[in-house]
């Protein structure tokens, strides 16, 4: 099973891994997870996957056209995963448009220090 943790205002979903774990070993993790597989929160709350998308190996967001459900809400859209938190900021994610149907972060570590 894996731990996440979930930041509401950016969906932001920890998978447990090494901090020094490769971005493709987590985009490897996270193309596994089958229909139905549930992600828990610290705090107790699931994000159940429905589809993982589809893998994408060109520029944009890691994942296409994904689904998963959120607190009860069913969300279709794209996935973007990294090492870290903040490399969405870095690597200046938030100011593309590429990356505006992206409904879901995934990242190796979640480290409040790590957010800009």
């Amino acid at each position: 099973m894996y731990q996440a943790t979930i930041d509401d205002h950016a969906r932001i979903v920890h998978i447990a891994e090494p901090l020094d774990c490769p971005e493709r070993r987590l985009q490897a993790a996270w193309v596994r997870l089958r229909p139905g597989h549930r992600l828990h929160t610290v705090d107790g709350r699931a994000v159940a996957v429905i589809s993982p998308g589809i893998w994408n190996l060109e520029a944009g967001p890691d994942f296409r056209d994904a689904r998963i459900e959120l607190h009860g809400q069913v969300l279709h859209g794209d996935i973007e995963v990294h090492r870290r938190a903040g490399d969405w900021h870095r690597h200046g994610h938030d100011h593309d448009p590429r990356y505006a149907r992206v409904i879901l972060h995934v990242v190796g570590a979640d480290h409040m220090q790590d957010h800009p």
